[in-house]
């Protein structure tokens, strides 16, 4: 789209048709949905700072981002659809369509134009109704328009999808985006509107028309064509014009230019940086305690400040259980400890899921076995509780059916075996406690179940059936929770809350 210049216009009584109304029509919804989308899109590269100046309402703030996202990208795909059925099915459109391929004379124009800025050629080509500039920014659109569209569809599904897939999803996603405003703010605004011959307050995208002056300065050859064809001269002549703003003064021209340059300089300033050079917050200085009564202190102490994630030291830690697994008493309250890149979240899920969920997957898988939610005051049955965020009043249990009915806790290891070993463990020797051993764990499976097992749709886990809302589940099964595990850094719990008295092979 070009845009006329600045100063007054010729007084010829002919005003030119440079965007029609479909084809402004097609520029407003693209428009709007694309700011929209920009907007939308980088509030998810928000420093973590500014996200909490939302307080209370940031999940509500980010799920209506959402769903503002979706609506424009929706209304992106329609305008794609509506420009592609445009291209199909009128006659401007097929004029449109042709003009807009490329042609040997965009070669010599770019070579010709070159010289031009170079002070070879004495005066610059003669444009056609589209030049190589237009036609090389319109490509663009198109090939982002598509990708967008496409990565957008792979994202808003991603339970469909490989984690791979998704994750090439969102990076084409992400630096499409960050290349789409970029281009935008630098180049087609530029070329609209800042350069020193147009107007910031040009009406040329509303009124769809420019001046002889503009036409024959900028599209000489488009211009002739139309005057010495009676036919084209039907279609792109308008004898009147209505006239919304007067191009303003230099002086004001320069304002107002200005003022509008500030802004999307700091923006685009602001996105490089956030995008391609993203600054971690620095971290406090971490000081160790020295006895148990100042980690006792600690976890009696709720933390001030809801964080929503797992790595909290506060009285989630302590919940005591009417009759605790087994497991513990040889394996501790923190059992993970050799993959260190995932073992402060296997640890995290200890507090709300029993061992044998995961440690005996085959043997509940073949018997006649389902899961529920046990309370951990009362040992009472639930389908489901309230909680979120790891922090639950109950643990989910696998529960043996006998004669049609849940009957009781399926234990894959036999407790009076385990109390016996436990009690003269002390006066075995190496070879009995190996045998003994292995008999305690003959239930267990010997690859348990991981994330990417659970966390995705139809899997091992029936994350509705436990009583989660629909949003949580589709959260719970998307890729991001998996990703985030695969990413995680080094970071995690001790085996035992025994200070000083860590096996060694749980030590760094």
């Amino acid at each position: 789209m070009e845009t006329r210049q600045s100063g007054q216009p010729e007084i010829s009584g002919k005003y030119f048709i440079r965007l029609n109304r479909a084809e402004r029509i097609q520029h407003f919804m693209l428009l709007g949905a694309f700011v929209t989308l920009a907007v939308t899109g980088f509030m998810v590269k928000l420093p973590e700072g500014v996200v909490a100046l939302l307080g209370e309402y940031r999940e509500t703030v980010f799920l209506f981002r959402k769903i503002l996202h979706r609506i424009a990208g929706i209304t992106m795909i329609i305008t794609c659809v509506y420009h592609g059925l445009y291209l199909l099915l009128t006659s401007a459109g097929h004029r449109f369509f042709l003009d807009m391929l490329p042609k040997m004379k965009d070669l010599k124009d770019f070579i010709h134009n070159i010289f031009y800025y170079a002070g070879i050629k004495s005066s610059p080509p003669e444009f056609d109704r589209f030049n190589y500039k237009h036609k090389m920014e319109y490509g663009a659109l198109v090939a982002g328009s598509t990708l967008m569209s496409v990565t957008g569809i792979l994202l808003w599904s991603e339970s469909m999808w490989s984690k791979f897939i998704i994750d090439i999803a969102a990076i084409v996603h992400g630096m499409e985006a960050v290349l789409a405003c970029l281009a935008i703010m630098i180049w087609h605004l530029y070329e609209v509107q800042i350069k020193p011959s147009r107007s910031v307050l040009d009406n040329t995208w509303i009124t769809g028309t420019v001046d002889e002056k503009e036409m024959m300065e900028d599209y000489p050859l488009h211009y002739k064509k139309i005057i010495n064809d009676p036919e084209l001269g039907r279609i792109y002549i308008k004898n009147e014009f209505p006239e919304i703003r007067k191009p303003p003064g230099r002086f004001l021209n320069f304002c107002l230019k200005l003022v509008y340059i500030v802004p999307l300089f700091m923006f685009g300033t602001w996105l490089l940086h956030t995008v391609y050079f993203p600054q971690l917050a620095a971290s406090p200085p971490v000081k160790s305690l020295q006895t148990e009564d100042q980690f006792k202190t600690i976890l009696k102490k709720s933390d001030p400040v809801y964080r929503g994630h797992f790595h909290l030291v506060d009285e989630y830690v302590t919940t005591d259980e009417p009759n605790p697994p087994l497991c513990l008493k040889c394996h501790g309250s923190y059992p993970h400890s050799k993959e260190k890149k995932v073992r402060s979240i296997l640890n995290a899920h200890t507090g709300f899921i029993a061992c044998s969920v995961c440690h005996a997957r085959k043997k509940v898988e073949d018997k006649n076995i389902y899961f529920t939610w046990i309370m951990n005051e009362t040992g009472e049955m639930k389908k489901k509780v309230k909680g979120g965020y790891g922090k639950y009043p109950a643990k989910i249990y696998p529960i043996q059916i006998q004669g049609g009915s849940p009957k009781h806790i399926f234990r894959p290891v036999n407790e009076a075996t385990a109390q016996q070993y436990l009690k003269h463990k002390d006066q075995y020797s190496p070879d009995q406690i190996a045998r003994a051993k292995i008999i305690l764990h003959e239930n267990i499976s010997p690859k348990p179940v991981f994330c990417s097992d659970c966390h995705k749709k139809n899997g091992y886990l029936d994350f509705e059936s436990l009583g989660f809302s629909r949003q949580r589940v589709n959260h719970l099964n998307s890729t991001e929770i998996v990703g985030m595990i695969e990413k995680y850094k080094t970071f995690y719990l001790p085996v035992k809350l025994d200070f000083g008295a860590l096996p060694a092979d749980s030590k760094e």
